[in-house]
């Protein structure tokens, strides 16, 4: 009976040994319903490995129709389009898209793009159209331009240009009101050019006014002068 107790515990101390040492597997396909890191040999990550120049696909069971996948983060050194032309980033309708260094949410880094473009400025996609009839150059008299650095930039990051939010009409501001939005200030520029398109045409108009006026007085005077000449002349005469 000893004897055979003894045995038992050797097969299972021997059982034991075995599954602690894994061995690696080949075949054609895996079906699953998932896959795990194997924590029993102390890994962490669980990595999937294509040849070089290969790529990891997600499709659909048996075709190669793409699917999608869902992750807490990504991380990589491109994102480029697949089969469509546009890409699309699609944060909620009260979030935003933001660019910030690695492992922070305020620190905030460039886009580099060759165009920026606002959403549309095509009248088929507007609504609620009205001319913007208010005087700008007063606010854009009084507005003050700054040199600044953002408080999360490094020291000796160049300095900066621009406006501050308090002193631009509630208009400029953008959806979340901490920013201007370049789209509309760059638009109310504009309306300020046009108003001194409006001073200096009017301007131009009194003075051409003036000229004519001026001219007006000359000939008078050439022709008071011509007189007084002929007077002379007859006085001379007699």
């Amino acid at each position: 009976m000893l004897e055979a107790a003894t045995t038992t515990a050797i097969l299972y101390t021997v059982t034991l040994e075995l599954r602690a040492i894994y061995r690696n597997f080949r075949a054609a396909g895996l079906y699953a319903d998932f896959l795990d890191s194997n924590t029993a040999t102390g890994g962490t990550h669980v990595y999937v490995r294509p040849q070089a120049g290969s790529e990891v696909r997600f499709t659909s069971v048996g075709t190669t129709a793409y699917q999608s996948f869902r992750g807490l983060f990504g991380y990589m050194n491109a994102v480029d389009v697949n089969t469509g032309t546009h890409m699309y980033l699609r944060p909620a309708s009260n979030g935003e898209v933001r660019v910030t260094a690695t492992d922070t949410t305020d620190n905030w880094r460039a886009i580099r793009a060759s165009e920026h473009l606002p959403p549309s400025s095509s009248r088929e996609t507007k609504a609620n159209i009205e001319v913007y009839n208010k005087e700008v150059l007063s606010t854009l008299r009084n507005a003050n331009i700054y040199t600044y650095v953002y408080k999360w930039e490094e020291p000796g990051t160049p300095s900066r240009l621009g406006v501050m939010i308090d002193e631009m009409p509630r208009i400029l501001h953008g959806q979340r009101g901490d920013s201007i939005e370049l789209y509309a200030f760059a638009s109310y520029l504009a309306k300020g050019v046009k108003e001194l398109i409006g001073v200096t045409d009017n301007h131009a108009d009194e003075i051409n006014w003036l000229n004519i006026e001026n001219q007006y007085l000359k000939d008078k005077v050439k022709n008071q002068e011509e007189r007084i000449s002929h007077l002379e002349d007859l006085l001379n005469v007699a």
